[in-house]
């Protein structure tokens, strides 16, 4: 079916049965995943013992699916069973590392659920406005929901990429903002606290006002604008509720998006490609564009590391290494799309509108790197593969995809 639903331990959701109501704030449970092993459970099912993940790294156990008229809550504990169709009896593989994204329907969201997804974790989403049907609808400014899905999942692992990240909208909206940057946060981590599970908090380099890069996670922070103040006092909130929790702070993002809004690399891809009209260019903050997939798999490896050493936790820093403005990454894209840039005009003034702005965040990423943690891809091919789908010259694209 393509879903990927949650896997719920057995014995977490005791008196519920076949089409029962889910809790409140906690959307029904999808569909099995394709060729995923996700189990779908519509009556109890005999306790399993207990796997711990850690003694077997990257290993998976088998579970017992059981099937029925109506979907109620998955489960999840490992164990061995069989899986009923007609009259076939199958063997389910289930990943026995659980891990819960949050903001899984956003840019980083979706890489770092691809990345949990495809290396052997049993990996849930939760999403609001876009949430179904393939991930969990969850409020995460609902204290219940929260507290339910956590405690019926039981994860290992909580990746927290939900977020308001434009600036300019948490200057205009400064409580909205407040409540899920902070408050939401610091709920997430008292209740990740109460099952044990590690938190990876999604922070930014704009807790850095930009005169001393670079800058190291002993640095002291002092954010120019809002946004950066909403994100360091996510971190003192999660930090204060969770000790076992890493803040990972990162730069502006790119990836695959679903529309070219999603990220401020992304959006200049029309001004790029439409060269009938001149299009002025930011040449004064210094940026260090960062793709999702390496972010993502920075996430996972910080998990996995973390389940074999519990002394990994605390700031972490992760950027790309390729530093532009947004005027020398416009002329990047148009490099990799072989397009004009004599269009694009630099513009080295210090921005006059908007939210303050730091001029150059540099992230030093040495400490994860002495873990072995990281990787990054070149930014003309990550750019490249993230926007042909919405390059308007389709004689190019045939030429050099086809």
């Amino acid at each position: 079916s393509g879903s990927r639903g949650v896997l719920y331990p057995h014995g977490t959701a005791p008196g519920r049965c076949a089409g029962s109501p889910p809790r409140s704030g906690v959307a029904a449970p999808l569909r099995a995943g394709r060729g995923s092993g996700r189990a779908r459970c519509s009556r109890p099912c005999a306790a399993a013992p207990r796997t711990d993940p850690s003694a077997v790294p990257g290993g998976s156990v088998l579970t017992r699916r059981c099937t029925g008229a109506a979907a109620a809550r998955r489960t999840g504990r490992a164990g061995r069973g069989r899986t009923t169709s007609g009259n076939t009896n199958e063997d389910v593989d289930i990943p026995s590392r659980r891990v819960l994204i949050t903001g899984a329907t956003g840019l980083l969201g979706r890489a770092v659920f691809k990345e949990f997804n495809e290396n052997n974790w049993n990996t849930v989403g939760c999403g609001y406005r876009r949430a179904q049907p393939r991930f969990e609808h969850v409020n995460l400014l609902d204290c219940i929901a929260v507290h339910d899905i956590i405690h019926d999942f039981q994860p290992h692992v909580i990746v927290h990429c939900a977020a308001e990240r434009r600036p300019d909208v948490v200057e205009g909206q400064p409580d909205a903002a407040s409540q899920l940057n902070v408050a939401a946060s610091a709920n997430l981590a008292k209740e990740a606290a109460g099952v044990g599970a590690f938190l990876i908090y999604i922070s930014t380099d704009y807790v850095f006002d930009g005169t001393s890069p670079p800058y190291k996670e002993t640095d002291v922070p002092n954010p120019l604008n809002l946004y950066g103040k909403t994100k360091l006092e996510g971190e003192k909130a999660v930090l204060e509720n969770n000790e076992e929790t890493a803040v990972l702070r990162i730069p502006v993002l790119y990836g695959e998006v679903e529309r070219l809004e999603e990220s401020a690399v992304t959006v200049m891809f029309d001004k790029v490609q439409f060269s009938n009209k001149s299009a002025n260019m930011d040449h004064w903050q210094q940026r260090f564009p960062t793709n999702v997939k390496d972010v993502a798999a920075v996430c996972r490896q910080l998990a996995e590391k973390r389940m074999l050493d519990p002394s990994i936790k605390g700031t972490f820093h992760w950027s790309g290494n390729e530093q532009m403005t947004k005027y020398e990454m416009a002329c990047a894209i148009a490099d990799a799309f072989n397009l004009p840039s004599s269009h694009l005009r630099p513009i080295t003034d210090s921005p006059v509108v908007g939210a303050l702005r730091p001029k150059n965040a540099q992230l030093d990423c040495s400490k994860l790197e002495m873990l072995g943690i990281g990787q990054r891809t070149p930014f003309r091919a990550g750019i490249r593969e993230s926007l042909w789908p919405f390059l308007v010259d389709k004689r190019w694209r045939q030429t050099v995809f086809h």
